[in-house]
């Protein structure tokens, strides 16, 4: 008991001086331009990074049932033993499978609108399965914490909205998250208050089977299922964790039935949080159902998409929800372009940033230079198709997506913490970088066109990175399990 006290002590101080030196010196961690003699933005952040990742392994050893050596990394065979402390792996909740003939299987998928990124997971999952099982499923998503809960809990979209702006924001909330005494604190006030309406709205959906995609839907839900059960969950319940490189520890809990992970490095962090081996699945990242399949022909869809054919093309996207700083860098690419001797193409999408959109179709640029403004598409998997680079935010949906379709990926800023892990995924998997500085990044990706070996050679490794199976490969796993 005293070494969790003194620990939570060491977090909190350490992380908010930590959080305090980073904000001031890296400036939000690359989510703003800095001058070519400016320090390296990521070293405060990575600092505390690795500072919690050590205190988060000490925490774990000090709990009941500690890792043996040979525990110590996640096993790769999901038939190696369990974790001592743990829920038996890969048993049911139910001693028989759902097999009621007639009747469908009736799901609620939860999440929260916190990002893009979590609504369409859940939709591309939902897709799969009416693919797969057409009539065998019915499907809800709800956004639990928005609808059924109280303030301030019921406010995580605004508050996603307001902190995705302010990286030090973000870094605050994360961190202190992060940290198992905060995490208790926040775990046990969102049950206190919360508990009585997620349980209201969960016995009235009546569900055959509950999905998370969102790291806060597994603590309170789960506890709410047990008690619907009188001290034994009787409804199953599945975790599909939608960050890619690294994952928030809330994403795990031991009780889950199964735990989808998209990488080694999450799969890892499960095994951390005494999630035992047999409850994890690595298939990779749910996408969406337009990346299921091949790809046309390059220059076929140029022609469709209504660029110019054959010219190397960079496809510069900022995000569903605008954020991050598209136009310092889109500027930067196209002055960096104009300078080669051959034309070059740019597509820039802005996606609801409609007063950047509307700043770009006013410019004019470079006669060398294609340039085509683009505002919320449905169709990236075309857009990434027809280009050769992509610059984007470090979100995990968008880097599998690029993955899949073998486009060479510039990350140019990141959600500290959350998507930090994203950075060493596509460095290690040799199809990417990363920079905050709109001119490294304008040089680097000029450089990758200008080098077609290496160009290929990252596409074949972005490929190789890539799970476009991966939504019907944990379909077929969660109906499976379902006895389906």
């Amino acid at each position: 008991m005293e070494f969790v006290i003194i620990a939570g002590v060491i977090q909190i101080g350490a992380i908010g001086i930590t959080s305090i030196v980073s904000a001031f010196r890296s400036k939000s961690n690359g989510w703003r331009d800095l001058k070519e003699d400016s320090f390296d933005p990521d070293f405060c952040f990575r600092s505390a990074s690795r500072n919690r990742k050590k205190l988060r392994y000490l925490c774990s050893k000090s709990k009941k049932g500690k890792l043996s050596s040979s525990q110590e990394l996640a096993p790769t065979n999901e038939d190696q033993a369990n974790i001592p402390g743990s829920r038996a792996a890969g048993t049911s909740v139910r001693n028989t499978p759902f097999s009621q003939p007639g009747r469908k299987c009736k799901c609620t998928i939860l999440f929260s609108d916190t990002g893009g990124g979590h609504r369409a997971s859940a939709q591309a999952v939902v897709a799969a399965f009416e693919r797969a099982y057409p009539g065998r499923y019915e499907f809800e998503l709800l956004d639990i914490w928005r609808f059924h809960s109280v303030k301030p809990f019921n406010t995580l979209v605004e508050t996603y909205q307001f902190a995705a702006k302010n990286p030090w924001v973000w870094e605050l909330m994360y961190v202190n998250a992060d940290f198992p005494i905060t995490r208790f604190i926040f775990q046990e006030l969102g049950s206190t208050f919360s508990f009585k309406k997620f349980q209201a709205i969960l016995e009235e959906k009546a569900p055959d089977l509950v999905i998370s995609v969102h790291p806060l839907c597994q603590n309170l839900p789960l506890r709410v299922l047990k008690a619907m059960g009188k001290g034994r969950r009787e409804i199953p319940f599945v975790t599909i964790v939608t960050d890619l490189g690294g994952a928030h520890p809330t994403w795990f809990d031991p009780d889950a039935d199964q735990v989808y992970v998209p990488s080694g490095p999450v799969r890892q962090m499960a095994f951390r949080e005494r999630v035992a081996p047999k409850q994890l699945l690595q298939y990779g990242l749910p996408v969406r159902p337009d990346f299921w399949k091949e790809a046309g022909d390059k220059e076929e869809l140029q022609k469709k998409l209504g660029m110019k054919e054959s010219i190397k093309s960079v496809l510069v996207v900022g995000g569903g929800d605008g954020v991050g700083g598209l136009k310092k860098v889109t500027l930067a690419v196209i002055k960096r372009l104009s300078k080669e001797t051959e034309a070059r193409q740019a597509v820039i999408v802005c996606g609801s940033n409609k007063k950047l959109k509307k700043e770009l179709d006013d410019m004019s640029f470079p006669a060398n230079v294609s340039v085509l403004v683009q505002g919320f598409v449905n169709n990236m998997d075309e857009w990434m198709a027809a280009c050769d680079v992509l610059i984007t935010k470090a979100g995990p949906g968008t880097i599998a997506e690029a993955a899949i379709r073998g486009i060479p990926v510039m990350l140019s800023n990141y959600l500290p913490g959350q998507e930090e892990g994203n950075l060493d995924f596509v460095r290690e998997n040799g199809f990417g970088e990363y920079s905050a500085d709109p001119l490294i990044i304008a040089d680097t990706v000029s450089n990758w066109l200008n080098d077609p070996e290496k160009l290929d050679k990252m596409s074949k490794n972005a490929r190789i990175a890539g799970r476009p199976t991966a939504t019907n490969d944990i379909v077929q796993g969660i109906s499976s399990f379902l006895g389906i």
